[in-house]
């Protein structure tokens, strides 16, 4: 896998990448600090930039202080990292059906955007509590600011713009 100099040391990985079932489950969130959604000063104008995601996997060992200790330590993570200036947003999810996999998803306004300090607490915390090596993806998210129509049944359009409106 290709490493970045822009991206902390607690995101470099060596372990193959590969769909095993823990990572395609249905995931929940694990917290809902408000410190959780996006930083609100980007949130308006993030579709019509580049946006530089990170999703990371990661696989609790099997005992209840290492799955408490990582919780934790997420949750203090997407609370620090929320606040950041260029961060979209960092959001760390549980899988429904096993409570030792997690997700994050990281969205920064570029690449070069992690720059916290908090990162340097990260590994030595983290590493030993899992089970596996972190699995770690690098995306740069599609341009949506343009519509874009691929169905062509108006009927479908209409009640699509009705739905919407009525949330």
């Amino acid at each position: 896998m290709k490493s970045f100099t822009s991206t902390p040391p607690h995101l470099h990985t060596t372990s193959t990448l590969s769909l095993s079932k823990s990572t395609t489950q249905q995931s929940t969130s694990i917290s809902t600090h408000p410190s959780n959604q996006p930083n609100p000063s980007n949130n308006q104008n993030h579709r019509k930039k580049m946006v530089y995601t990170l999703v990371v996997h990661l696989y609790a060992k099997d005992d209840q202080t290492s799955l408490d200790k990582l919780t934790a330590k997420l949750q203090e993570a997407s609370q620090v990292y929320s606040h950041d200036k260029e961060t979209l947003g960092w959001f760390v999810m549980r899988s429904e059906s096993d409570p030792r996999a997690f997700t994050i998803v990281e969205r920064y306004e570029h690449e070069g955007s992690q720059k916290s300090s908090y990162w340097q607490t990260f590994d030595q915390y983290v590493l030993p509590l899992l089970d596996r090596p972190m699995d770690l993806r690098r995306f740069h998210e599609l341009d949506t600011s343009k519509d874009v129509r691929v169905e062509t049944d108006e009927g479908m359009w209409e009640a699509t713009r009705k739905h919407q409106a009525s949330e």
